[in-house]
């Protein structure tokens, strides 16, 4: 049975027979390394331009409510303010339309 240093030097000897091959499988995995490398550069990139686009389009959406609710906010007190106005002058106090057989007490504080 052999060894680990055995075979160890059998497999140098197969790597080193053939020279050519030995060259082109180190040229090949320096390819892939280099292409892996731009791909994951290329990735990291666009992922940032993603990113950057996306919290555009956040603020954006954010501005556009903000102006909505301050639309709103306008809108709502107006309308307050016109049925107070109309509440005050419709309104009849309580004594007025409540009648009754005891004497009226003075108001509560």
């Amino acid at each position: 049975m052999p060894t680990n240093s055995t075979r160890i030097t059998v497999v140098r000897k197969a790597l080193h027979s053939d020279s050519s091959t030995g060259e082109h499988i180190s040229m090949s995995l320096k390819a892939t390394a280099i292409v892996a490398s731009i791909l994951g550069v290329a990735t990291i990139l666009s992922l940032l331009v993603a990113v950057a686009k996306i919290v555009a389009e956040i603020h954006s959406i954010e501005n556009e409510l903000n102006l909505e609710m301050d639309s709103f906010k306008v809108k709502s007190s107006d309308l307050w303010k016109d049925m107070v106005a109309m509440g005050a002058k419709n309104r009849e106090r309580r004594q007025s339309y409540y009648q009754s057989a005891a004497p009226s007490a003075p108001p509560l504080r």
